[in-house]
């Protein structure tokens, strides 16, 4: 099986890249504030979550931009679905006692906003997809289920039909003197990553 990543021009305040589990793949970015340029945006390449920050990639942007994730099923039937990072929560709150983080440590949520576009979504999950990489440059991955900002979607399992919206948080525990810095979305099948700056 090949794969094969396409740059897309912008159209409108759109601009291009996408991501695909298997056949041809393109994503798209939609900045959040300014349009970008019209120049063609050319994808990451498929990266595991490691201890170094994402801070060159090219998918990359500021909180409340949207990336487009899009391939095929084991059918070769089209999906996509939308995924914004809408705010991060450096000292979020554990919803239960069974979710409190280890002494030393606090909790960093992370809100995310997922719209289906095309197709049936099935089996992606935003605890796996997510990482969160800390001012000290380390990778901090799902941790605990709930704060009291949200709910971790359903257990993590995100499924939304064309035009539905499903917003959920993803948290991950760090060392008290450690904050997010910046946020990675990596779909299931590592084909392609979005990231976001935190900033201060």
């Amino acid at each position: 099986m090949h794969r094969k990543l396409i740059a897309i021009p912008a159209i409108a305040l759109t601009a291009g890249i996408s991501l695909a589990a298997c056949g041809t793949s393109t994503t798209t970015k939609t900045p959040a504030a300014a349009p970008s340029s019209s120049a063609p945006v050319s994808a990451a390449p498929a990266v595991a979550p490691s201890t170094t920050p994402p801070s060159s990639a090219p998918n990359s942007g500021p909180l409340g931009t949207t990336y487009t994730v899009s391939g095929t099923d084991d059918n070769g039937s089209p999906w996509s679905y939308t995924v914004t990072c809408d705010k991060v929560d450096q000292n979020a709150v554990a919803a239960s006692e069974f979710d409190t983080p280890s002494a030393g440590d606090h909790l960093v949520a992370v809100e995310f906003t997922i719209t289906g576009v095309t197709g049936s979504i099935t089996d992606d999950d935003s605890n796996n997809d997510a990482t969160v990489y800390g001012t000290d440059s380390e990778a901090y991955t799902f941790s605990v289920d709930d704060v009291s900002d949200g709910t971790n979607f359903d257990g993590g399992d995100f499924s939304p039909a064309p035009g539905q919206t499903e917003i959920g948080w993803v948290t991950v525990e760090m060392p008290a003197s450690v904050n997010a810095d910046q946020v990675q979305w990596q779909d299931g099948y590592g084909s392609a990553t979005g990231t976001w700056t935190v900033g201060s």
